[in-house]
């Protein structure tokens, strides 16, 4: 028996119903949802004037008062540069935690993206070969060999 047009198509369909399963990725591993990250562990600066300098504003009462004041702004000014290395070290590391994440992400998708592109090519592949053989038995009835 010879080749007819709808052997043709039923083996195209065949092709390229096999193409499509051999294409097929498995489902992608889905990462663990993130949780919250964790916010910044950064004490902030607190101007407590002592109750013996609660008076120290006006320096022209008692000199010893001014001192004291003049002491808890010098603490106050040294925890207030203590907090803001401690939230630059904790913006930098949150941004190259972040950057890192980023990075895998492209990674990621660009894996994804070369297999996807890849098994769509090798469908292609065998759609050109199933028309090329359309395009040939329909050219060419000795193209389609002895009828038995």
């Amino acid at each position: 028996m010879g080749r007819t047009p709808g052997a043709i198509a039923a083996a195209t369909i065949s092709l390229l119903l096999a193409g499509h399963a051999a294409a097929q990725m498995p489902a992608p591993t889905s990462p663990p949802t993130p949780g919250p990250y964790p916010a910044p562990r950064c004490t902030p600066p607190k101007f407590q004037v002592l109750p013996q300098a609660a008076d120290a504003k006006n320096t022209s009462t008692d000199a010893a008062n001014a001192a004291l004041y003049q002491i808890e702004v010098k603490k106050f000014n040294g925890e207030a540069e203590a907090y803001h290395a401690c939230l630059k070290k904790y913006i930098d590391k949150a941004t190259g935690d972040a950057q890192k994440i980023q990075g895998q992400a492209d990674a990621e998708v660009k894996r994804i993206t070369d297999k996807a592109n890849a098994s769509v090519g090798a469908i292609r592949d065998q759609i050109n070969k199933a028309n090329a053989d359309i395009n040939n038995a329909s050219t060419s009835p000795e193209s389609l060999g002895p009828e038995k």
